[in-house]
């Protein structure tokens, strides 16, 4: 349970698709999921170095339990203190614009879910230019999204969002790159507990 607050132990940083991270979580997760019973484990491997060798028999009828509630504690001990950044630019109109560019986008979280608050870690624009001409092709801004999914957790998203500069002028704002995401507690966006 205390693994993760560990300074000395460093895990894998990135969630993967199902929401999960490696050491303790991944190998809960990883036994939540065993058929009813003897299942005997001779190896521990993490990115492919052996963490513990031996030969060690685990038996019963159902792990989901038992296995799935310590998946869930551990999860909310890494996640407890994720908050939402400082925002280094506020404007509510251009926010108000990322958000909606988010909701006609693909990511599944933010056109089925709710799209709670838009942070801007940015300052201010970057300029891409033409690497010949120099010419400006369009500008893009970092933001860090909080996006509740259907039926599922929190999330603080990174997203880039970009506008072209065509005929003089830049164009509506378009969702131009996904990062990374973590889990949030939705407490720590909203203020209230649910």
């Amino acid at each position: 349970m205390t693994a993760y607050k560990d300074k000395n132990i460093e895990y894998e940083k990135k969630w993967d698709r199902y929401g999960k991270r490696g050491g303790p979580m991944q190998l809960t997760k990883f036994l939540s999921g065993l058929g009813k019973g003897k299942t005997i484990i001779k190896q521990v491997l993490y990115r492919y170095k052996e963490l513990a060798s031996g030969e060690f028999t685990i038996e019963g009828d159902d792990f989901s339990k038992p296995y799935g509630e310590l998946f869930k504690a551990l999860e909310n001990v890494d996640t407890a203190g994720v908050t939402m950044p400082k925002a280094k630019m506020s404007n509510a109109k251009l926010e108000a614009e990322m958000a909606k560019a988010l909701k006609n986008s693909t990511v599944p979280e933010a056109k089925e879910g709710q799209i709670l608050k838009v942070v801007i870690i940015d300052p201010d624009w970057h300029l891409e230019r033409h690497r010949i001409s120099g010419r400006v092709l369009f500008r893009y801004i970092r933001t860090d999204c909080a996006l509740k999914e259907k039926d599922g957790p929190c999330w603080r998203w990174r997203f880039i969002f970009k506008q072209e500069f065509i005929g003089g002028k830049f164009q509506p704002v378009k969702l131009h790159g996904i990062g990374e995401r973590k889990k949030i507690p939705l407490k720590n966006v909203t203020g209230k507990k649910s």
